[in-house]
């Protein structure tokens, strides 16, 4: 999905009691790892991993940046969590990972996430918002991303075609 950002774009109200922030490297990361494996343990092909081998997967993607990591927290727990990129020479920003404890969903929290995750890509020069998502998401994701203004540039179709009783060729 995507959107355009104009330039001043604002990110808006924030729910009740939650703060958001950039991450701050090493006093974060645990509770971001923790809130990205809540939020996608019931996702469509989720395999857990550790937070060692998660960390070193951050890190080792050569788009890696702190400052491109947000936190939406409540009570000084974090509860969401959202990683942006900004692929050199382009002027589209991604929202690689965005992600809500289960028990906080449904408050406003993700929609204000996204919202200054977006906000952080406007400010820096960026002209268009971009995310993937899964289309069957049951979380409600593809509605959030509407109700900011996003909208559908492009659809891909996963098929599983495995077949009872056959083997691999």
């Amino acid at each position: 999905m995507r959107m355009p950002l104009p330039p001043g774009y604002e990110a808006g109200e924030v729910p009740s009691g939650v703060a958001i922030r950039r991450s701050v490297e090493g006093a974060d990361d645990r509770g971001i790892w923790e809130t990205m494996e809540a939020a996608f343990r019931t996702h469509f092909g989720f395999q857990p991993v550790g937070f060692e081998q998660w960390w070193a997967n951050t890190r080792s993607t050569g788009a890696y940046d702190p400052s491109l990591i947000l936190v939406a927290e409540l009570n000084g727990t974090i509860v969401g969590a959202s990683e942006q990129f900004l692929p050199p020479g382009e002027h589209t920003g991604w929202v690689g990972d965005l992600g809500i404890c289960p028990e906080f969903q449904g408050r406003g929290i993700g929609r204000a996430l996204l919202r200054h995750a977006l906000a952080d890509l406007a400010s820096r020069g960026l002209r268009f918002g971009q995310l993937n998502v899964d289309a069957q998401n049951e979380t409600g994701a593809v509605e959030l991303y509407r109700s900011v203004g996003m909208r559908v540039v492009r659809e891909w179709l996963d098929l599983d075609a495995t077949v009872e009783g056959s083997r691999p060729v």
